[in-house]
């Protein structure tokens, strides 16, 4: 489970190396870990790294150390583990399956090294999650902080990575990849297809070269994706003396018809590439998107003819309707669902989300976030009672996209206070659909991930590599291995990875200076040890509080002001944040003889100490010893 400190490139060395022919290129950090992530399955060895790269193994070995602070063959098995827990928490691959594919040389060194790591066998890791699937979906978890908050635990949550082209450039397929890895999901929505295909600005002018668009469901098959593919019917665009005009030729889905004929083609051309057995969990969205107005009864009319159409080629793939931005398009939703809703063949129902801010105050702010929650449950609720007066079943009801405009997203990154309640909001929301989609990657509308930035973000709300920032603590829990959280304070949260594992989060939110933190007045002072080993021994327990260094227990920040959060080397200077004092009970934590007295006190409690930087974060876990 060590996800969240991969990749540390935040690159400070290169290294210029002569191959063949009397070029030079330049190898950095970078490069290796993505030759080295791309290639894990295969039995790799510093020579072949030495043989690729043409540089010695020692420096490979010094520039490996020096981006994640560890050895080569502790990355390897790091990144091989990694893919091992993702195959067992959403595949049913045997084990020995999942060995293989995750790069071991055997089952019996896999599981070993499983066992070293997390303490249990690879099976009884599979029967654990299966234990926790089986609880109740209505499951609810309340932190405390800014406000009292409840969220879905079972919520999936997956990204918009906008246009489909995208899919076929591999530096954006690393960092794809990279992102889901760290939500935990392998949910996207991608959109791109504009029929008519002469829609300005479509991605497909050239929709008869269909070389990209296989190289981006190759992507997608390779990786077990699940994408929601978006079907975006317009009215045709022409251009004319620079500006856009919009003729009168309303699609109308019949054989002879333009648009007909590129569906055909599309479906066609998936069916014939792709067994049934791997497109069964992609799902198609059907959104008409007129210009000037987004009639219910023009939208209902198209939706039946394009879901007889996919239904007709790929019968087995789900087909659902999206024409809807709220709370723009609040009453036009409500009109859709009262008179057509009861008779469409569906089978999921989607709306976009797009709040609009026009107010910076953090009072009008919760103000607004409850308005909007209540009209997301209002949606929802619309749905499923029409559904369920015509005798049908629950429909899955989706937020195929949040996103914010430029000037809100200014507006949130402006104060962590405002990012911590908006992504509280966010949250709120799984209470009231069954699946949300942020905005990732996204050129038009980058929310969330700025690609154009630097490598930690700029104004992003999360950094492009996946991992959220400061202000966005709350959702990387909620996603974070669906894991229970089962402690929460102001300025933390307690959960449970694995059995007899457990990972704290501490914050410090405030625009307080720089200061130490005792246990008064701690932002992680202590929670009760028995609420997590009930009859453990609790003296033999590890306490890790993360850093790229291999000390038993150190102590780290992560300032927002300072570089990507993955970066830990570049950050972490522990005697430039750390007094006297607290650089002596670090360095006593690390002596053996000294852990009894230092991590526990009379009363079975387990205490913290460190020095937090103003809008900084990091991460303690606690797991039993491997050795002493």
């Amino acid at each position: 489970m060590r996800g969240f400190i991969f990749l540390a490139i935040d690159i400070k060395t290169k290294a210029k190396t002569k191959i063949q022919g009397g070029l030079f290129m330049i190898i950095s950090e970078s490069n290796l870990l993505h030759y080295i992530q791309s290639n894990f399955t295969d039995s790799l060895t510093l020579n072949d790294l030495t043989a690729t790269f043409y540089i010695s193994k020692k420096r490979i070995s010094d520039m490996i150390r020096n981006a994640t602070g560890r050895s080569f063959s502790q990355y390897l098995i790091d990144v091989r583990l990694e893919e091992a827990v993702n195959l067992l928490r959403n595949t049913e691959l045997p084990i020995a399956e999942v060995a293989l594919r995750s790069g071991f040389s055997s089952n019996s060194v896999f599981s070993q090294i499983f066992h070293k790591r997390y303490q249990m066998s690879p099976s009884s890791f599979r029967q654990h999650l299966e234990i926790k699937k089986t609880g109740s979906l209505d499951e609810t978890v309340q932190i405390t902080g800014f406000t009292n908050l409840k969220y879905h635990h079972k919520c999936p949550i997956g990204i918009v990575v906008g246009s489909i082209s995208q899919l076929a450039n591999y530096n954006f397929q690393q960092q794809l990849l990279h992102t889901l890895r760290k939500l935990n999901t392998k949910r996207i929505v991608i959109n791109g297809f504009f029929f008519p295909d002469n829609v300005i600005g479509s991605s497909l002018q050239s929709f008869d070269d269909l070389t990209f668009i296989k190289a981006a469901f190759d992507f997608i098959t390779s990786h077990q994706l699940e994408p929601i593919i978006q079907l975006s019917i317009k009215p045709r665009y022409i251009k004319s003396n620079n500006q856009t005009v919009v003729i009168n030729e309303i699609p109308q889905i019949s054989s002879d018809d333009f648009v007909h004929r590129r569906l055909v083609q599309l479906l066609t051309f998936i069916k014939n590439l792709y067994p049934t057995s791997t497109i069964s969990k992609w799902r198609f969205l059907f959104w008409y998107d007129p210009v000037d107005t987004n009639s219910p009864k023009q939208f209902s009319l198209f939706y039946q003819k394009v879901y007889q159409l996919i239904k007709q080629i790929l019968p087995k793939v789900n087909v659902g309707a999206g024409s809807f931005v709220v709370p723009h398009d609040l009453n036009n939703f409500r009109i859709f669902c009262q008179k057509y809703l009861p008779k469409l063949p569906l089978d999921f129902i989607t709306c976009d989300f797009i709040p609009d801010f026009s107010n910076s105050r953090i009072g009008s702010f919760k103000e607004s976030f409850s308005s909007f929650a209540q009209i997301i449950q209002e949606c929802n609720v619309l749905v499923q009672q029409i559904r369920s007066a015509s005798g049908q079943k629950h429909l899955p009801f989706l937020i195929s996209s949040f996103s914010l405009s430029a000037s809100d997203r200014n507006i949130f990154n402006d104060s962590l206070e405002k990012g911590a309640l908006l992504l509280q909001f966010l949250l709120q929301t799984t209470l009231y659909c069954d699946e949300l989609y942020i905005y990732a990657f996204s050129d038009y509308s980058s929310a969330f991930i700025d690609t154009h930035g630097p490598m930690w973000g700029g104004n992003a709300i999360v950094s492009r590599d996946g991992f959220f920032k400061p202000s966005c603590f709350a959702l990387y829990f909620q996603q974070f291995a669906s894991t229970s959280i089962i402690a929460s304070g102001s300025h933390y949260v307690a959960y449970q990875i694995e059995k007899d594992h457990y990972c704290i989060f501490f914050f410090n939110p405030t625009d307080l200076v720089t200061k130490y933190f005792n246990q008064a007045e701690s932002l992680v002072s202590y929670f009760n040890l028995q609420n997590l080993y009930q009859s453990a021994n609790i003296l033999k327990l590890q306490v890790i509080i993360e850093s790229s260094q291999t000390m038993t227990a150190t102590s780290y920040y992560v300032d927002e002001h300072h570089g990507n959060p993955l970066s830990l080397l570049n950050d972490l200077v522990v005697h430039n944040i750390m007094s006297n004092e607290d650089a002596a009970w670090i360095n006593a934590v690390n002596h053996p003889q000294r852990k009894r007295e230092l991590l526990t006190n009379n009363s079975g409690m387990l205490e913290f100490k460190f020095t937090a930087q103003p809008h900084s974060f990091g991460l303690i876990e606690i797991k039993p010893f491997t050795e002493l």
